[in-house]
C-alpha cells in the first residue's frame, strides 16, 4: 500500500504543469499563476483554489510540489486587482521568500486586502 502511494505521488510530480515554450520568459499555469521559466523547472503547481469569505474578501490557496531533490529558494507575490482589472496597491503584494524542500509539497495562501479585490495573479520566480 505504501509503495503504491509513493508511486502515485511520483507520477503526479512527474506530470508537466503545462506545455511551455522554452523561449518564453514566463509559463502561465492558468489565468492566475505565472512561473518564470527557471521557476517552472523547479516547481509544479498542482491546484489553485479560491473562496470568497463572508466579509467579501477573497482567499486563495496554491498547492505545489518541488520537482527537484535539492532544496530550492524561490520567491512569490500575489497581485490583487479590482473588478475593472486595475491593480490594487498594497504592501501585501511584496515579494516573499519560500524554500521548496526536495520533492515535497508546498503551499501559498493569501487573503485579499479588501472586498474590492475580485481577481489576483500569483507570480513565482527564483530569489535574486
Amino acid at each position: 500500500m505504501e509503495r503504491a502511494l509513493l508511486f502515485a505521488l511520483a507520477l503526479v510530480l512527474a506530470l508537466p504543469v503545462s506545455a511551455r515554450n522554452r523561449d518564453t520568459e514566463e509559463a502561465a499555469i492558468d489565468a492566475h499563476v505565472y512561473l518564470s521559466s527557471s521557476a517552472a523547472l523547479r516547481a509544479n503547481v498542482l491546484d489553485v483554489q479560491e473562496e470568497f469569505l463572508p466579509d467579501g474578501t477573497l482567499r486563495i490557496h496554491l498547492l505545489g510540489a518541488a520537482k527537484t531533490s535539492r532544496d530550492t529558494k524561490l520567491r512569490y507575490r500575489v497581485l490583487w486587482f479590482n473588478e475593472s482589472g486595475i491593480p490594487i496597491k498594497t504592501v501585501m503584494s511584496t515579494w516573499k521568500p519560500i524554500t521548496l524542500r526536495g520533492r515535497r509539497p508546498f503551499d501559498i495562501t493569501g487573503i485579499s486586502p479588501s472586498p474590492a479585490a475580485t481577481d489576483y495573479r500569483i507570480e513565482i520566480e527564483p530569489q535574486p
